[in-house]
């Protein structure tokens, strides 16, 4: 709409619509009745509840009787949890997640020292400090932005990519898939050289491996491995022994871009993990 406060106009309209979910399929036209087929024993409207979350006003009353809703979808239950119990000024509810990981702004050099080519399609760059100052230690599963000044005068391109080597205070490692018309892995492939400094962001992102005992599962395709690498690469440095299953999709084995990239042997050993990789039907039977 070409208005930068819309959303600032909409939640302060006391007008925000809400969603319903389907329990059942089927025809709905003009002319059908509806029909409320229950009530919960505590309830709030619409207005109330986006008030609540919205206006200045969280009195711990309404947040308690909020949440004996049990129909409250699992977002606005933490906002109002987050409001129940926080002791900071300023809107707890509305805090996002990845605020839980905070980053320094702006972009550091980083010096090129090691170029793979993962597989067909896929090429990972090590990278170190120019200085010699020690890295961010990133959560496993964060990204990095690179900045890539193509041209003197032209925008530089922003591109986001998960860090795939294990925690480093000494290196970075990313992999990246090259897209027939991406420019920015295109310009990484036939430009960029070990001994190349590249613009770097800190490490940020709010999905990271959660501490704890409890087992894990891992799921991704192609090169949506990158985070779940540095999870598992994580668990074989701390010598978890938590139970690990990881479920990898490939196309085949030439777009398969980690499968000389066997599991760290500390992850083998103490981590217990299940590894198993699927494939096309018909590529998986040609490759065997």
């Amino acid at each position: 709409m070409n208005e930068p406060r819309m959303p600032a106009l909409l939640t302060s309209s006391g007008r925000p619509g809400f969603y319903v979910r389907v329990l059942q399929e089927g025809e709905v036209g003009a002319g059908d009745e509806i029909v409320k087929a229950g009530e919960a024993e505590e309830r709030m409207t619409v207005a109330e509840i986006n008030a609540l979350l919205y206006s200045l006003n969280h009195a711990r009353d309404r947040l308690e009787r909020a949440l004996r809703i049990e129909a409250l979808s699992p977002g606005w239950r933490s906002s109002f949890e987050a409001l129940l119990h926080s002791q900071a000024s300023g809107n707890a509810g509305l805090v996002p997640e990845a605020a839980a990981h905070p980053v320094a702004p702006g972009f550091r050099p980083l010096a090129v020292t090691a170029i793979n080519q993962g597989s067909t399609d896929v090429l990972s760059l090590t990278m170190q400090s120019l200085d010699g100052h020690p890295l961010r230690t990133a959560p496993p599963g964060q990204y990095v932005v690179l900045r890539l000044q193509q041209t003197a005068g032209v925008p530089p391109l922003f591109r986001s990519y998960s860090l795939s080597g294990a925690p480093s205070t000494e290196r970075y490692r990313i992999s990246v898939k090259i897209e027939p018309n991406g420019a920015a892995g295109t310009y990484l492939r036939e430009h960029v050289r070990v001994g190349d400094a590249l613009d770097i962001s800190s490490p940020r992102g709010s999905f990271v491996l959660q501490p704890g005992e409890r087992p894990v599962v891992l799921l991704s395709a192609g090169i949506g491995a990158t985070p779940v690498l540095a999870m598992l690469y994580a668990l074989a440095a701390a010598r978890s022994t938590r139970q690990v299953l990881w479920l990898h999709a490939a196309r085949d084995r030439q777009h398969h871009p980690f499968r000389r990239r066997s599991p760290p042997p500390h992850a083998r050993v103490h981590a217990r993990p299940k590894l198993c990789l699927l494939q096309q039907a018909g590529l998986a039977r040609q490759d065997g």
